[in-house]
């Protein structure tokens, strides 16, 4: 009845028996007639007054073993889905302690195991003000029982970076009430910044048409290059706006008269610096742009990838690096666009 396999717990059962009058319930399986198995669960003790003598129960476990199975199988497959999952999934019991934490949430705090972060709570591995407001979450959940979906939370990774997470968190119940909680955090900071690109893309191309329509119908120069002043003064929030046009060589810049020339003759490559302080109209006839003097303003010109602010003597030394940004406006007439650069006045 006992296939070969088992006979050793058989015998450590009679020695059990000998010595203690009683062996402890152990499973084990029997072979039916057609060669099939059953599993059972097997216990014995001998009387007190007749060691020979005893009593013996086999209990037939198949549908209990089965279940067990079913249950293994499924907390296996489980643990593989959340495991390979790219959202970070992680269970916490009533004090907020962490008692599951799939890989993601292992890789995203640097850790090198579940085990690292078992027992733990936010306050182990975020800065105070964001630990805070992750149990201020928990505790809503865990005290109302109603879930928290899609909620934008700062985080950070285990170099200290900061992220972008939408988080859900869910109670866990039982037959007693809540006794802990589900979340679900994915990474947006992505998706966030492309957002945030998307809007100033939205804003500077929407400034762009408004200025194109500003000065579709304008004809003189001088009014062309008002208008562009002004409007690029408001845009960056510019106390004052004035212009001048960088030459070719990168080294000059030519005073407005001279650029009302350029503009009919060529389009121009233009220029727009914004000034604080400095008069109505003026802008310089000759500088050095690596050390362009602008009294308590800012000037802005695409050159080799950034601005660079100097201070000396109460003044500002801009170099002429990078505006803003450049935007491009038909002069009317050429066919080259002109483009033009804005740099904001930071020393309001």
């Amino acid at each position: 009845m006992t296939p070969p396999e088992y006979a050793h717990l058989d015998r450590h059962a009679l020695e059990e028996l000998a010595a203690e009058g009683v062996c402890a319930p152990f499973e084990k399986e029997y072979i039916r007639k057609d060669g099939s198995r059953v599993p059972i669960l097997l216990g014995a003790a001998t009387f007190q007054d007749s060691p020979d003598e005893g009593v013996c129960f086999v209990l037939d476990i198949t549908e209990c073993k089965a279940a067990k199975d079913a249950l293994d199988r499924e907390r296996n497959l489980l643990r593989m889905l959340i495991d390979n999952l790219p959202a970070c999934i992680y269970v916490k019991d009533l004090e907020r302690r962490y008692v599951v934490f799939n890989r993601a949430s292992v890789r995203q705090l640097g850790l090198n195991s579940e085990a690292e972060a078992f027992g733990k709570t936010g306050f182990d591995f975020f800065p105070p003000e964001i630990a805070r407001l992750y149990e201020a979450d928990d505790q809503e959940v865990l005290i109302s029982g109603q879930p928290i979906t899609d909620r934008e939370e700062p985080t950070q990774d285990g170099e200290g970076n900061r992220l972008w997470y939408l988080t859900t968190k869910l109670p866990l119940r039982d037959a007693s009430g809540v006794i802990g909680l589900l979340g679900i955090s994915q990474d947006i900071t992505e998706r966030k910044q492309t957002d945030q690109a998307l809007r100033e893309s939205e804003d500077y191309f929407r400034f762009l048409n408004d200025l194109s329509e500003a000065t579709r119908m304008l004809a003189d120069p001088a009014q062309i290059m008002a208008v562009m002043a002004r409007m690029l003064g408001e845009h960056l929030r510019a106390s004052r706006c004035a212009y001048a046009d960088v030459e070719q060589d990168g080294e000059h810049f030519n005073h407005p008269a001279r650029l009302h020339r350029r503009l009919r003759e060529h389009g121009g490559q233009l220029r727009a610096f914004a000034l604080r302080g400095a008069g109505r109209g003026q802008a310089p006839r000759r500088a050095d742009p690596d050390h362009s003097r602008c009294r308590g303003g800012v000037f802005a010109g695409r050159r080799s990838g950034h601005v660079q602010r100097h201070r000396h003597s109460g003044d500002h030394h801009l170099s002429a690096r990078q505006g803003r940004r450049a935007a491009r406006h038909d002069g009317g007439a050429s066919d080259d666009p002109a483009r033009l650069e804005a740099g904001r006045d930071h020393h309001r």
